[in-house]
Order: structure tokens, then sequence, then C-alpha cells
């Protein structure tokens, strides 16, 4: 009796274990397509793996709601992402610092800049290292004229290895060269 129930939990553990392998195998296949430029075929995996239940845990949900929304987000259906995304949000316990960027991502490319910043202020806030997050405050400061806070933030990006640290140090030597101009008038 007791070898049958050893057995039985050996084949639940390992089909469960290998149901997590599967969902974050599709999760890494799904993000690959995305940096590939392959945004449609990504949003098609992701769209056949939920509807499959694919993914059980709630941690796989919300990274697959992340990633699928980052999709629709890259081929230009915005409220589609702004969707996708606040499903992801929903399946965490906390806020989760990538969520919140591309959330932020999504209210610039919908023309919502105030609701951006908060966004970005939000993912800094659940994780101070997302250099992503710098830059894109600090665009949207500098937009704002709010040169000093821009610098600060940029600093920010280029110090947590933002992807974007070289421009981030373009901006701030932008930043540099008209104080030193503004400075010379006086």
């Amino acid at each position: 009796m007791l070898r049958g129930l050893g057995f039985i939990f050996l084949v639940l553990l390992f089909s469960t274990y290998t149901l997590a392998q599967d969902a974050g195998s599709e999760i890494r296949t799904g993000k690959n397509l995305i940096k590939e430029g392959k945004s449609e075929e990504a949003k098609t995996l992701f769209e056949k793996e939920i509807k499959n239940g694919t993914f059980k845990a709630k941690e796989d949900k919300a990274e697959a709601f992340l990633w699928y929304g980052v999709a629709l987000l890259k081929i230009g259906e915005l409220a589609d992402s702004e969707e996708a995304l606040q499903k992801s949000s929903k399946y965490r316990k906390k806020a989760h610092a990538d969520t919140l960027y591309y959330q932020g991502i999504v209210e610039i490319a919908k023309g919502e800049k105030e609701a951006a910043l908060a966004y970005f202020n939000r993912s800094i806030a659940a994780d101070e290292t997302h250099g992503a997050s710098w830059f894109e405050l600090g665009e949207l400061l500098l937009a704002d004229k709010r040169v000093e806070r821009a610098r600060i933030a940029f600093e920010m990006a280029i110090k947590h290895k933002c992807d974007k640290s070289e421009t981030a140090r373009a901006r701030i030597e932008s930043i540099d060269e008209g104080k030193q101009m503004t400075e010379g008038v006086r």
C-alpha cells in the first residue's frame, strides 16, 4: 500500500515538475521571439498557451501576461497590451518593476505622460535598480523641463546599467552644455 502511494506521489511530483518546465520554456521562447522582432509570433504563442492553460502557477501566469502584453505593445495593440499587463499585475503578490515599466511605455504611446510618470515612479519604488524605468523617467522629466531631476534620473539609469546608458550620457552632456550656456549669459 505504501509503495503504491509512494509511486503515485513520484508521478505527481514529476508531472508537476514537467509542467513547470514547459511553462518556463514557453515563456523563454516567447521572450526570445520578441527580442528577435517576431512579436506577432510571440503574441500567437502566448495566446495559445494562455488559452490551453499551460501556465498553472500564479507567477507563470503573471510572467506570461507580462510578455504577452509586451508583444502586443510592440505590434501597436495598445488597449490589449494594457489589459494583459493589468492581468500580469493581478497575478503577482507585490508590484513588479517590469510590468509597471511596460505599463508606463503603453501610457507614453497613448500620449498620457502623467500616467506614464506615475508608472515609472512605481516601477522604481518596486525595484530601485530598474535602469530602464530611470531612463524613461528622465526622458519625461527632461521633456517637462525639469532638468535637474532629469539629470539625476539619467545618472541612475547609467548606474543601473540601462540598455540606453549611452543615450543617458548624451542627455547629461546636453544638460551640462545647456547650463554652461545659461551661466555665460548671466
